[in-house]
């Protein structure tokens, strides 16, 4: 919930979405689930990162250094610099690749804006780190762990999250582009505001899981558990939801608010 009050203003600028009036909210229906149960909304906005700047950097799940240029960004896990003042970016990435792939884990760890490519990271267990603003390309997590983990606003294309653990993360504005998360388990986990395309969550378990206000094309969540899965005010385009219990999915918000 903290992941998705942090983006709450990006969000709704990037998506231009309105909160519509009570008489669409009694009407709004989906195809998928002609009669689907309600849920509620409530947004806590934060105060904004430049009031927060020299005071507190230990929020959150992890603790936070911050960069030495004084920008009030998280330094790079091992570096004295955040990714955008780093000299050397893809050095970083490399360093906390190798130690990762090591390793077989990431604790604690801040890479926040750095990139990635055909990096292999099958088996790791990532707890309580942040890749907020990351870009994956061709990366593998194969049966890899995710306890607490933020990966708000990243960018992730032709990635494998097949079998994985995937539980109280974040994925809020990200995009996620032909990316494969079948047979994994994905629960508790916050999609808000992503765009999801050709993407497929087949077998998967996301009890729990929020879709609010994300953008959603040619993806496929067949023989899913959708139980109390949130869709409210997302967009959705060619998604099949053949054999998942649409019904115990909510895809609209009470009218009696």
């Amino acid at each position: 919930m903290r992941a998705f009050e942090s983006c709450c203003h990006r969000l709704l600028d990037r998506q231009k979405i309105k909160t519509p009036p009570k008489a669409e909210l009694s009407t709004a229906r989906t195809k998928d689930c002609p009669a689907p149960p309600y849920a509620t909304l409530e947004f806590v906005i934060p105060r904004p990162l430049e009031e927060n700047r020299g005071i507190d950097y230990n929020y959150g799940m992890y603790k936070q250094v911050p960069c030495a240029s004084g920008c009030g960004r998280g330094a790079v896990s091992g570096s004295t610099l955040c990714a955008l003042h780093s000299a050397d970016q893809a050095a970083d990435a490399r360093r906390i690749a190798l130690a990762v792939q090591a390793g077989k884990a990431a604790f604690d760890e801040n890479a926040a804006g750095l990139k990635f490519e055909g990096i292999d990271f099958s088996g790791v267990d990532f707890k309580e780190s942040n890749f907020s603003t990351c870009y994956f390309f061709q990366c593998l997590f194969p049966k890899a762990k995710f306890d607490s983990c933020f990966f708000d606003f990243a960018v992730f294309s032709a990635c494998d999250f097949s079998g994985s653990n995937i539980q109280f993360s974040s994925f809020s504005g990200a995009d996620i582009e032909d990316c494969s998360f079948e047979n994994s388990e994905l629960s508790h986990v916050n999609f808000c505001g992503t765009i999801i395309q050709d993407c497929t969550f087949n077998g998967s378990n996301l009890y729990n899981s929020r879709f609010i206000m994300s953008e959603m094309k040619d993806s496929d969540f067949e023989d899913c558990n959708l139980k109390r899965v949130n869709f409210t005010m997302s967009k959705r385009e060619n998604i099949n939801f053949k054999l998942s219990n649409t019904a115990e999915a909510i895809f609209a918000m009470r009218d009696d608010q």
